[in-house]
């Protein structure tokens, strides 16, 4: 089934909530049984969201809908004109997963900044998961390539065309036809569309390479011949329950501060969106606490402090 695009928080919730429950769901059945480490297992649980792990759903869900709060105001309040989604994607950050685990994301996020040198931007470090890795690294084991999705203001058309020419002339994408640099103007639902940025994976992919023929133009002969040009297509589907043991060790220790970018305009944005996910993640976790003390019948002047005055609620906690 076709994968729809992710454009709303309504959809991030839901998928990131889907994803959980599958992840549980695997690891009770035979399939999955011991497949997750305890200590993995406790990475994920809603209880140690604020760890601030990135491959904890229920962090995520924290940081996205401070994100869309945050943007959404910065656009009422003009402080973000027209914005450019890019997606940077470079065959130096391809690795088969045997390979990729000591990764370093500090390094790709230097990279990354100098592509985008000189803009303001907020964007997110994203690892995508192939499955089968043949086309990408000659291995067959799945692969993944490190990438990165930013929005980015305060720049016009013509001054993203010369940036993108010049990275796409110097990196090479990792695959036939890709372009390393690729990045298109929105106009609406900015807020939404930011929610892809901060998704944690939610498909696979799997990359078909093949021959297309092109004319090809002689000046000097003026004679007109047949080439053949390499291309390849992408292919996605919803993340299977037993790749996403890979995609766990593979976020294992990675952070929310990890992964998250910003320069210019977009440093004091990223501040404001920490800032509010961690109390959002604080006030949730006081609410839990809160529910655990009610239901084992601890009188109130004895729960933790942080929980006594703490609202009781299944529901997120709404930013006002």
């Amino acid at each position: 089934m076709k994968r729809e695009p992710l454009i709303s928080f309504e959809q991030f919730v839901e998928r990131h909530e889907a994803l959980d429950k599958a992840i549980w769901r695997y690891h009770v059945s035979a399939a999955g049984k011991y497949k997750l480490p305890p200590e993995m297992l406790s990475k994920l649980m809603k209880q140690n969201a604020t760890e601030m792990l990135a491959i904890n759903p229920h962090t995520r869900i924290a940081y996205a809908k401070s994100a869309e709060h945050f943007i959404r105001q910065r656009l009422r309040m003009g402080e973000i004109g027209e914005v450019f989604f890019v997606d940077i994607a470079c065959k130096k950050h391809i690795a088969p997963i045997s390979e990729i685990q000591d990764f370093n994301l500090q390094s790709l996020s230097e990279w990354m900044r100098r592509r985008l040198k000189g803009m303001n931007f907020f964007g997110a470090l994203d690892a995508a998961y192939y499955y089968n890795g043949t086309p990408l690294t000659d291995k067959k084991e799945p692969a993944v390539c490190w990438h990165g999705h930013f929005m980015v203001w305060g720049v016009t058309r013509e001054a993203l065309l010369k940036r993108q020419k010049k990275t796409n002339e110097r990196f090479d994408a990792g695959w036939a036809g890709g372009k390393c640099f690729y990045f298109k103007a929105w106009s609406e639902n900015v807020e939404g569309r930011t929610m892809y940025m901060m998704k944690a994976p939610q498909s696979e992919y799997s990359v078909f390479l093949y021959e297309q023929s092109a004319e090809v133009f002689d000046p000097e002969t003026g004679e007109i011949s047949q080439d053949k040009i390499d291309k390849a297509k992408q292919y996605k589907r919803e993340l299977r329950t037993g790749s996403f043991k890979n995609v766990a060790e593979l976020y294992s220790d990675v952070k929310m501060s990890d992964i998250l970018l910003a320069s210019g305009g977009g440093n004091y944005l990223l501040k404001d969106i920490v800032k509010r996910a961690e109390e959002l993640l604080s006030l949730d976790r006081e609410s839990q606490q809160a529910a655990k003390a009610e239901i084992i019948g601890l009188p109130r002047q004895h729960w933790p402090a942080s929980a006594r005055s703490a609202v009781i609620s299944p529901s997120p906690v709404s930013i006002k």
